[in-house]
């Protein structure tokens, strides 16, 4: 007689901020958040972190700027937010077991933009290379928009599993669309602003 499987519990885990994240992987260097912009009238039109290019002008946000810094896209497009509330998203996910090839990955965000679009990413094994597909696999339901307060509660089936070293990422999107199979331009129109790896 076959034993059935166990399924395993729900694990749970927290977010850090994309500037916390890339800082940890980039030591010696000073803590930035490359996803975001700030204006600079010194620095010169550059490739930044992770390939993103940015106008003259303008310069990653270092995460020392003054708390009250605007905040805007590679390209100076104002995101309507300033730096310590970039930096003050937080939330958590949690991951259910639900069968041998599925998963219910429930995702509570605090801190966002009121009103804001946001997309949940996935990213497969531990490589430098980031290559983002949507967390339900589709793009059908892992975008949505935070309430008046900042917040949003969001669950998507995944499968195959997420395994060790693939990541979670919620992205905000500056210009209020979601992007289907894509995140959309990064540091343009698309700011990873949250991230795990699942232990």
């Amino acid at each position: 007689m076959e034993h059935a499987i166990a399924l395993v519990s729900s694990l749970l885990l927290t977010f850090v901020s994309s500037g916390q994240y890339y800082s940890s992987q980039m030591p010696g260097t000073p803590a930035a958040d490359p996803q975001v912009f700030v204006k600079d009238a010194t620095a010169q039109a550059a490739v930044g972190l992770l390939g993103i290019a940015h106008d003259a002008g303008y310069r990653p946000a270092l995460l020392g700027d003054s708390p009250d810094t605007p905040l805007f896209s590679a390209s100076g497009a104002p995101l309507g937010i300033v730096l310590k509330q970039w930096v003050a998203a937080r939330g958590s996910v949690e991951i259910a077991q639900t069968s041998r090839a599925l998963q219910t990955v429930t995702v509570r965000l605090e801190g966002l933009s009121a009103y804001g679009v946001y997309s949940l990413f996935e990213t497969r094994g531990d490589t430098q290379l980031e290559r983002y597909a949507p967390l339900d696999g589709a793009g059908g339901s892992n975008s949505f928009i935070a309430d008046a307060g900042g917040s949003a509660t969001v669950s998507v089936q995944v499968s195959p599993p997420l395994t060790h070293a693939d990541a979670i990422s919620v992205f905000f999107h500056s210009d209020g669309q979601s992007h289907g199979l894509s995140p959309g331009a990064p540091g343009v129109t698309a700011h990873q602003q949250l991230i795990l790896r699942v232990p």
